[in-house]
């Protein structure tokens, strides 16, 4: 009976440890500090274009440089704000890759070229690559990615889009126009609406 009784408290010590072995993992307490350097443009710009996005979204790769076209024509006029979208149905890569982006945000790295990363290499992001591509910019996502702390703020985004109306991407809200689709004229039209 004493036998069992301590093979029963080692076994319960053995699975505590692993217990914490497993939770002490890598942590990860986002800075928050650069949470307002997804957007280009200016700060303080009449017209808001707000994209909801998906890193996996074919058509929203289609999309990806009307951002930069947009600041290239009219420059702080505009303020254009990248949100994420991702489609988790259809694009497993999505949500994770999303989180990558805002890991590297959150550690001060180069979010637009990042950003662009992503979209050059939208059949290939997976954990291990998305970790890759960062650290190519210099940035060491790792503990930030494995801790899944930016899923609450990529949800958000999500969360925000869906209340709004969002059910495709990519879908931009120029103001309070939207325009769905990786249409760059259709865009450009509801800017020049929106500035005169």
């Amino acid at each position: 009976m004493k036998k069992s009784y301590v093979a029963g408290i080692i076994v319960v010590v053995i699975l505590l440890l692993a217990v914490g072995m497993l939770l002490g993992g890598k942590k990860y307490s986002p800075t928050g500090q650069y949470i307002d350097t997804t957007f280009k443009g200016g700060a303080g710009a009449e017209v808001i274009i707000v994209e909801y996005s998906d890193f996996q979204c074919p058509a929203c790769k289609a999309a990806s440089g009307i951002s930069d076209a947009l600041v290239e024509k009219y420059g702080d006029s505009v303020k254009f704000v990248y949100k994420n979208f991702p489609l988790r149905s259809i694009h497993p890569q999505s949500q994770k890759a999303a989180e990558a982006a805002e890991c590297v945000k959150d550690l001060g790295g180069d979010y637009w070229a990042y950003h662009d990363i992503l979209f050059q290499n939208q059949n290939a992001l997976y954990p291990a690559n998305l970790k890759d591509y960062a650290s190519r910019l210099g940035v060491d996502i790792d503990a930030c990615l494995d801790s899944g702390a930016m899923y609450g703020l990529v949800n958000g985004d999500y969360t925000e889009g869906i209340q709004k109306g969002v059910k495709a991407t990519p879908t931009f809200f120029i103001n309070s126009q939207r325009v769905e689709g990786s249409n760059q004229a259709a865009v450009f039209t509801a800017v020049d609406r929106e500035l005169k």
